[in-house]
């Protein structure tokens, strides 16, 4: 127990509280609008992932038969790796099992518990943050576990995951 919650709502929180961060540069240092809150410090999520990628879905795997709640539900997706920016010296294909969050930007809409479908089409080009959970790789949480590809986040992404 750590102040009264268990080390997995500790770590869970953690995990959120990072991803939900705001990014470092202000308007004034970019001129771009200033980020919303829910707006997640990809540069932090990266430096603690332990494998940080860049893949092409290749399938999504059976849906969970209920959203994540108290007890957290996954859907495994299949990515063949384009671009490995930190991580084991992974090739070819690599399963990463993500949260299914209801209500979340990585959500099926409705009311039946999946990922996008969208997002997570055969096809799509995503940046994908994960940790090491037993013997699985597992994405941080339903907001940043995956994101659409972005050239400029991922130069971001690698310039700051440069020794």
């Amino acid at each position: 127990m750590i102040g009264g919650m268990s080390v997995w709502a500790a770590l869970v929180l953690s995990i959120y509280g990072a991803c939900m961060q705001r990014l470092d540069a202000t308007p004034k240092q970019t001129g771009a609008e200033e980020p919303s809150p829910r707006t997640p410090d990809l540069v932090a999520i990266a430096k603690a992932s332990d494998l940080v990628f860049v893949g092409t879905v290749v399938q999504r795997g059976a849906p969970p038969s209920f959203w994540s709640g108290r007890i957290p539900a996954y859907q495994a997706v299949t990515y063949r790796l384009d671009d490995l920016l930190k991580g084991p010296a992974l090739r070819g294909k690599v399963v990463v099992e993500h949260l299914v969050v209801g209500g979340s930007a990585t959500a099926e809409p409705g009311d039946t518990p999946a990922l996008s479908a969208t997002m997570f089409a055969a096809g799509s080009r995503l940046l994908v943050f994960a940790t090491r959970a037993d013997e699985r790789w597992v994405g941080w949480n339903d907001v940043c576990g995956a994101v659409p590809y972005d050239a400029k986040v991922v130069a971001s992404v690698r310039a700051a995951l440069r020794p």
